[in-house]
């Protein structure tokens, strides 16, 4: 691109009493060095000091609405309706863009890639004091099993948005996986995955909020009938994984010992933990207490290798064959049920008598 700045994005904010952090997610949109950006904020009627901090930069917001509302897929429906840009974004009230550069990037991704509809990329995930990089290349049987870019990652023309119906209001708090599905079933051919971190997403919003977690799951679930009439068991994991986290809590509080102890116990003293999530900085945790070396982290995602977790460093799978002194147990720290499938995987590519456990395997 050279200083062609002819495509206009729209960025869209729903909000409703966010005074604690409307603010910062209204500098960082401002800050882009990408010049043509509209901005439409829809709030749901605050009555705190919203409105006052949104009207600090109303000289620099084209639209605000502020009124009643059925959710935060009504107000982002009524974000489209507003907006005239050619591209829409959707960015939370407690959220923040990466950079001040990352739509000169989006701009010019869809610049040199003529016909593009929609592209996703990457979020870094803050819940406390962790954080995470989530993001990679999905398919349609990835949605099939649940999994769906982060919205905060997701730019789409406005044209493919109302020919999909925009958001289907019915659902509370997954409306934005039933948008998505439709999308990749229709223009998935003319969607891109562009490896880009896009967006600092603040865990608490109402679809990471463990109350009203399950009602997302059931929701998901609906739609992945609706669209591919196929019955999956979204839930039977969370419950299963639920009662595993309490029962090794309950382990380390009453005896005092962790779950890794199992394998100190029979001489393993250097673990490679696999995977990234929040089981594996539990499992580090548990490997300290005990005094068990966590020699690296593994994970695929090539945004997160070369990267330290909780100053431990993460490598890619391939780390495994090429450094095969440096560990003598592979702790899998896996959250889906696929724990067995990636056993089998390793077991062949690094040989049958491998150590490797599941955290499930350990409890008890």
């Amino acid at each position: 691109m050279k200083d062609d700045y002819s495509i206009k994005f729209s960025f869209i904010t729903a909000c409703y009493m966010s005074e604690a952090n409307i603010e910062k997610t209204i500098q960082s949109v401002l800050s882009q060095t990408y010049p043509n950006i509209e901005y439409v904020i829809v709030d749901g009627g605050s009555t705190d000091h919203t409105l006052d901090l949104i009207r600090k930069y109303e000289d620099r917001i084209d639209t605000v609405i502020s009124e009643r509302d059925e959710g935060i897929y009504d107000a982002f429906n009524k974000g489209i309706q507003a907006a005239t840009g050619d591209i829409i974004y959707f960015l939370n009230s407690d959220d923040v863009l990466e950079d001040n550069t990352v739509i000169e990037d989006v701009a010019n991704y869809f610049y040199q890639r003529k016909g593009l509809l929609a592209l996703y990329g990457n979020v870094r995930v803050v819940d406390g004091s962790y954080c995470s990089l989530q993001g990679r290349k999905l398919t349609l049987n990835d949605l099939k099993m649940g999994h769906r870019p982060s919205h905060q990652s997701f730019f789409a023309k406005k044209s493919i948005l109302l020919q999909a119906g925009c958001f289907d209001t019915s659902y509370r708090i997954a409306a934005d996986f039933d948008l998505m599905i439709k999308l990749f079933k229709e223009y998935g051919t003319s969607m891109d995955y562009f490896p880009r971190t896009v967006a600092l997403f603040q865990l608490g919003g109402v679809s990471s909020n463990y109350r009203t977690r399950w009602k997302m799951l059931q929701e998901s679930e609906r739609i992945i009938h609706k669209h591919f009439i196929e019955n999956v068991d979204l839930m039977s994991t969370e419950f299963q994984n639920n009662a595993l986290y309490r029962e090794w809590l309950e382990q380390w509080l009453v005896s005092g010992r962790g779950i890794t102890r199992k394998i100190k116990d029979i001489g393993l003293r250097k673990a490679v933990v696999f995977g990234t999530l929040k089981t594996a900085l539990y499992l580090l945790s548990d490997l300290r207490r005990e005094e068990i070396e966590t020699v690296c982290f593994i994970d695929n995602d090539v945004n997160k290798q070369g990267s330290y977790l909780e100053g431990v460093p993460i490598h890619g799978s391939e780390w495994l064959m090429e450094n095969r002194d440096a560990y003598d147990v592979i702790l899998l720290s896996v959250e889906s049920t696929s724990d067995r499938i990636i056993m089998e995987q390793l077991r062949e590519r690094l040989g049958a008598q491998t150590s490797i456990y599941s955290w499930k395997e350990l409890i008890g």
